[in-house]
């Protein structure tokens, strides 16, 4: 079952919803001190606010995607799925010496390949705008990281899947 809900199969999505916590707004104090708390809690454990969702939603073996006998069918038989990523973008995507492709890309690829039963095959280009022109052009079934926001993608006329990885950013002055 592709649902935490015995017997019903998800079939759509949608995106996730920020929650913040909602005070007077002549609270500024109580505001800051807040704001302040929750950096310093990132700073020190980041997986802590993860942690706890997982604790109160887990993943279980129900959240895997169900499909049905001709879609199983379909995975099985299709070509594979092809997923560009960059000739040289450690530690996600790089070409080895002797021609293959590693990073945290293939690593994911190809769980989610096991997971669903699908093949998987990496396409390296030298740049993102020859993956994403390789995209449009239908060479490629997805390009591996992007880090469009969906304003852009509807710019672009493409799709984003869900968030797979969220990288910290850090700005030094």
């Amino acid at each position: 079952a592709g649902s935490t809900v015995e017997n019903a199969q998800k079939i759509a999505e949608f995106p996730g919803l920020d929650l913040y916590f909602m005070l007077n707004e002549d609270d500024s104090v109580l505001k800051a001190e807040l704001d302040h708390a929750m950096e310093i809690l990132a700073l020190q454990d980041s997986t802590y606010a993860l942690r706890l969702y997982q604790s109160y939603f887990p993943l279980t073996k129900n959240t895997y995607p169900s499909f049905s006998k001709n879609e199983k069918d379909f995975i099985v038989t299709h070509a594979p799925i092809r997923i560009a990523v960059l000739k040289d973008d450690a530690p996600f995507s790089s070409v080895q010496s002797d021609g293959s492709v590693s990073g945290i890309l293939t690593k994911y690829f190809q769980h989610i390949g096991e997971i669903i039963g699908a093949k998987i095959e990496f396409v390296p280009y030298g740049s993102k705008d020859a993956a994403c022109a390789a995209l449009k052009n239908g060479e490629v079934d997805a390009v591996g990281k992007d880090e469009s926001d969906i304003f852009d993608a509807n710019e672009r006329n493409i799709i984003l899947s869900n968030v797979y990885l969220r990288m910290s950013m850090v700005q030094i002055t």
